[in-house]
């Protein structure tokens, strides 16, 4: 017995050395001895507050770039409550899985007109929820497979292989539409007999002497562009990433576009404020069909601040001219928040807007 005992004794020895061995391998390979004394002695002299903070903000140097693990998607609601797309970006952050970055992207502005015919409305609607439908199945059975490793920051190397993947899945249904085009055999045409113009069609076509009969012109809508069902998810897609990619440098994202530009980030300019106050155009009801939208556009020496109280105060001062000429009824809005009276002429909405400058100072 004492010759057995003596034999596990030794094995666990050896188990033991052999274990110890490779934690120091271990170690040594990645590094973590040198760095520790380092970071042991200059946290000694700064001696801070937080010490583990101290420690976690060091290491936090050395950790893996976060990585895509999975991209999901599903059907949201945008800001005028129509259906959209919304995507979120999920890597590895320090071993573990997060949810790094979530985008609603906002619906285009829709081809049918409010005054529009019913049959049109409801037939892009249900073009846009195919189209939704469409992208979440591409996000979920390949797209997130594609994007799984990738290091979120390479912005253009993602948003390539979205174009890319699109191009290639559009060249691929434009080729089985032109095979099954092809496999169609062309139905013969009818044949129609040429038509004889009566004796009083070509008395009234030249009853009188000099003038021609006026022709109504027609002229046909454009066609719209074809696009792939689903290939919305492109820009939903490189939002998600643009903001994933914000979050893991942590800079505000106007700061990080700037730097995947290698632009100057001294200096920043915000935009001009541009605010469509009055809605007018061929869905209005009043005539005044050649002006869509009567905009505001502050001084560009005025700030970002100034110029929105300045438009909050015109808005307000016109709606409540509405108010109390018209009642309620009469401060119609639209979706976008622009007020829709009824107008006959451009002077009108003009005079509406110098009257409430005026008014403002």
């Amino acid at each position: 017995m004492a010759a057995v005992n003596d034999k596990k004794s030794e094995k666990s020895k050896q188990d033991y050395y052999d274990t110890k061995q490779q934690a120091m391998e271990y170690y040594s390979e990645n590094g973590v001895p040198i760095k520790m004394e380092e970071i042991l002695n200059s946290m000694f002299y700064d001696n801070p507050y937080d010490v583990y903070g101290y420690l976690a903000n060091y290491f936090e140097k050395y950790a893996k770039t976060p990585s895509i693990t999975k991209i999901k998607s599903r059907t949201a609601l945008d800001s005028r409550g129509q259906p959209s797309l919304q995507t979120s970006v999920y890597c590895t952050v320090k071993n573990i899985e997060k949810c790094l970055a979530t985008v609603v992207s906002s619906n285009p502005q829709p081809h049918v007109l409010d005054n529009g015919k019913t049959e049109d409305k409801e037939k892009e609607e249900q073009e846009r929820k195919e189209d939704i439908e469409a992208g979440i199945e591409l996000i979920e059975s390949e797209i997130s497979e594609k994007l799984k490793e990738l290091d979120p920051c390479h912005q253009q190397e993602i948003d390539q292989l979205l174009y890319d993947f699109i191009s290639q899945k559009k060249a691929e249904k434009d080729a089985e539409a032109s095979s099954n085009d092809e496999n169609k055999s062309p139905s013969p045409q009818p044949a129609v007999p040429p038509s004889v113009d009566s004796p009083s069609k070509k008395k009234l076509a030249s009853g009188k002497k000099g003038k021609a009969a006026s022709v109504i012109i027609v002229v046909p809508d454009e066609p719209r562009e074809g696009f792939l069902s689903g290939s919305s998810i492109v820009s939903s897609l490189s939002q998600a990433i643009c903001c994933t990619g914000a979050s893991i440098s942590n800079q505000p994202l106007y700061q990080y576009i700037a730097s995947l530009f290698n632009k100057s980030t001294d200096k920043y300019h915000l935009p001009l404020p541009m605010t469509t106050i009055l809605q007018a155009g061929k869905a209005s009801s009043g005539k005044l069909k050649c002006v869509k939208e009567f905009m505001l556009i502050p001084k560009p020496s005025m700030s970002v601040s100034e110029a929105m109280n300045y438009i909050q105060e015109i808005y307000n001062h016109i709606g409540k001219s509405f108010l109390h000429k018209s009642g309620v009824s009469g401060r119609y809005v639209n979706d976008i928040g622009a007020l829709c009276p009824i107008l006959e002429k451009v002077e009108q909405g003009l005079d509406l807007l110098q009257e409430a400058i005026t008014s403002v100072g």
